[in-house]
């Protein structure tokens, strides 16, 4: 693979994350609702929801935790980064004509990205109470929908151009964009970090006292 079609290859996926990104922020301000929501927002994850009701009034309530962005959110961003950093290994050891050394980079690296978006898919299945000031709850689910697709179109990719490499389809005569893939996989992982800093940490105000 050329230097020009890679470089194709590699714009082609990222205009397919930018498509898959602004979907849901284009149908989200169609609605018309605010992006940074005022006032106190609960997630109910479905099956896992915790009711509870006051005997008194008989009015059933839904338990929620404050939302931690520590809790699932940390773990799922140090996999994120270590992916990249195993990712960008990748790179580097194929470079050296370190080919089976890549390999086992690459695999590593899919394993923690994996482990990663678990960690995600955990925090949206329960129930989470957003304090004030964070964006709406709705709009960071599709977010992470969003963020989900574009994981999971990385890593068949990734995982297949891995998988050529030790059929001994892919060689380093003919890569197959293995390089490319697992560039894509860093952007993956910075697209991660740079969600988790700015729409989970910054706004999060932990509780005083």
């Amino acid at each position: 693979m050329g230097r020009k079609t890679a470089l194709i290859a590699f714009l082609a996926i990222q205009a397919i994350s930018i498509v898959l990104w602004l979907m849901p922020l284009i149908q989200f301000l169609q609605a018309g609702h605010p992006l940074v929501d005022p006032a106190q927002q609960i997630w109910s994850g479905g099956a896992s929801s915790l009711i509870d009701s006051n005997f008194r009034t008989g009015e059933e309530f839904l338990l929620a935790a404050t939302f931690d962005p520590y809790k699932h959110m940390l773990p799922a961003t140090l996999a994120f980064v270590a992916a990249g950093l195993a990712a960008a290994g990748a790179i580097l050891l194929w470079r050296r004509s370190r080919t089976w050394f890549a390999v086992g980079a690459a695999i590593v690296a899919l394993l923690l990205g994996a482990t990663g978006n678990w960690f995600i898919a955990t925090q949206w299945q329960g129930d989470t109470a957003f304090p004030p000031g964070y964006l709406n709850a709705d709009l960071l689910y599709a977010f992470s929908r969003a963020f989900n697709m574009q994981f999971f179109i990385g890593f068949a990719l990734f995982a297949v151009s891995t998988v050529l490499i030790i059929a001994g389809i892919a060689t380093r005569e003919r890569s197959m964009g293995f390089q490319i893939v697992a560039l894509n996989w860093i952007v993956i992982a910075s697209i991660w970090l740079a969600m988790w800093v700015f729409l989970y940490v910054l706004p999060h105000k932990p509780a005083l006292g």
